[in-house]
């Protein structure tokens, strides 16, 4: 029987690789600090280098009066490479949730 559980980055708050191999993206709560809008993108890639829109996953903003926001998937979105989170915006961080891709 398989995990019937997600990995957890737990809080992200600068730009970085969360994830460096293949996955599987199942959620991301984007966290403002209340005074600056939040800019979230998602790659599926393992570094800065080469994010563009041929490999964007996702992209949230949220009002910083809101202070969260997001998505939850019902069926996963695959990354190939990784998951590689962009993240803009005074206090902003965000929190991914993932699980591995199962290979042959």
């Amino acid at each position: 029987m398989g995990k019937d559980y997600v990995f957890s980055t737990h809080e992200v708050t600068g730009s970085a690789c969360v994830v460096d191999r293949n996955c599987r993206l199942w959620s991301c709560l984007v966290i403002t600090n209340g005074s600056a809008n939040a800019v979230i993108t998602i790659h599926d890639n393992n570094s800065a280098v080469g994010n563009d829109a041929t490999n964007k996953l996702a992209e949230f903003t949220v009002v910083s009066s809101n202070q969260y926001g997001g998505r939850n998937w019902i069926k996963p979105v695959g990354a190939e490479v990784g998951i590689y989170v962009t993240i803009s915006g005074t206090g902003a961080s965000c929190i991914i949730e993932y699980d591995y891709a199962l290979t042959a």
